[in-house]
């Protein structure tokens, strides 16, 4: 019925609620090693990550990933698995950035903040790191 179309990622289960969706995903592939050091990581802990994306529809849509947090026995570093639609530490996926950049050019901030249910705060990040106003 409804499809995250983001390929990185399995799809478990999905939640639709009357105005959200809810993708519940774990990632197809993991690290094969360390992105500091290029050492030989293990499976420290598993975490959960959620994630804005752009609405279907006039849904929200949040992805919740079952993620893994990696830890490398050489540099002692510990890291949670990137993922080429998200940004690392960041908390929507970048085509809802790249949504957000090019409604910022035709309509108000707080029209985007309505229509994508982030915060006024994260849109004027979006737009201020792009330089548009």
């Amino acid at each position: 019925m409804y499809e995250l179309d983001l390929s990185e990622f399995i799809l478990i289960d999905t939640y639709i609620h009357m105005n959200s969706i809810i993708f519940y995903v774990k990632p197809k592939k993991k690290p094969s090693s360390c992105i500091y050091c290029g050492g030989i990581i293990y499976k420290h802990a598993s975490t959960k990550r959620c994630a804005k994306d752009i609405n279907i529809g006039n849904k929200k849509v949040t992805i919740t990933i079952n993620a893994t947090r990696f830890k490398c026995p050489e540099c002692k570093s510990t890291f949670t698995q990137q993922f080429d639609s998200i940004d690392y530490r960041d908390k929507v996926t970048k085509r809802l950035i790249d949504h957000v950049i090019l409604e910022a050019r035709k309509k108000p901030l707080e029209q985007i903040v309505f229509e994508t249910g982030l915060s006024i705060t994260t849109v004027k990040k979006i737009v201020n790191h792009q330089n548009l106003f």
